[in-house]
């Protein structure tokens, strides 16, 4: 997906990708799972042996793959910074944003930013 975004605000550079906190894609659907067994009344993986036919939703694969839960992506030619909250990326132009939420966000990350994103970034830094 990161090599087809690019910068909002140029509109042509690529974003550089930080990940602070991930998790391996394959826990959706084990929560996925969980959650449609308590909605059917369903409340153990031993179903089975009750004669259940209740198959994991998603059978792919995925342990390679990982979810960003939290993380920031950088444009290197604006300057910009986009942080990644609870996984949806905030991508808003600069007016839009909230100025305390994201130097809370710079100053919790900024042990694992790079020093250009935490003194230079825009629309604001540390």
């Amino acid at each position: 997906m990161l090599d087809v975004l690019v910068c909002p605000f140029d509109k042509e550079s690529e974003l550089e990708l930080f990940e602070f906190k991930t998790r391996p894609m394959g826990n959706i659907a084990q929560s996925e799972e969980k959650k449609r067994r308590s909605e059917s009344g369903l409340k153990s993986n031993n179903n089975r042996a009750q004669g259940s036919t209740v198959k994991p939703c998603n059978t792919v694969d995925m342990d390679n793959d990982v979810v960003i839960e939290d993380g920031m992506l950088f444009c290197n030619s604006c300057l910009r910074f986009y942080p990644i909250v609870e996984e949806i990326p905030i991508i808003l132009p600069d007016e839009l944003r909230e100025k305390n939420n994201d130097l809370d966000i710079l100053r919790k990350w900024s042990n694992l930013l790079p020093e250009k994103v935490v003194k230079r970034s825009l629309p604001w830094h540390l």
